[in-house]
């Protein structure tokens, strides 16, 4: 066998081999199809209202988020040049807390979590 014929049929079997995965592959996608139109089906959700977790399984939002300790966040209690904790993100000025850092923080503050509002 010639080097030429060799290659020729390496690449014969390249090409079989890869349109069989291709059409696995595309098999799999159509069952998933199927099975998303067969969901969609159902009755709408109300209008604002979040999405449901499949059977089973817990939604994110089900369970507080643990908060990072000020240690933990390099939290100081003065600001950082401009950025402090009343013109972060995270901040939550009613209760002088923070999303990410766990107990009370001075609006003064800073942490590494800081976030431009």
């Amino acid at each position: 066998m010639t080097m030429k014929e060799h290659d020729s049929k390496r690449r014969t079997v390249l090409i079989g081999t890869l349109a069989a995965g291709a059409a696995l592959m595309l098999h799999g996608c159509k069952g998933k199809q199927e099975e998303a139109s067969a969901d969609s089906e159902a009755a709408p959700a109300p209008q604002g209202a979040a999405p449901a977790a499949p059977q089973g399984e817990r939604r994110m939002d089900d369970e507080p988020t643990p908060k990072m300790s000020k240690d933990g966040a390099q939290y100081l209690e003065t600001a950082q040049g401009d950025q402090n904790c009343s013109g972060c993100e995270n901040f939550i000025a009613d209760s002088k807390t923070c999303k990410v850092v766990e107990g009370e923080v001075n609006p003064k503050g800073w942490c590494i979590f800081w976030t431009a509002a």
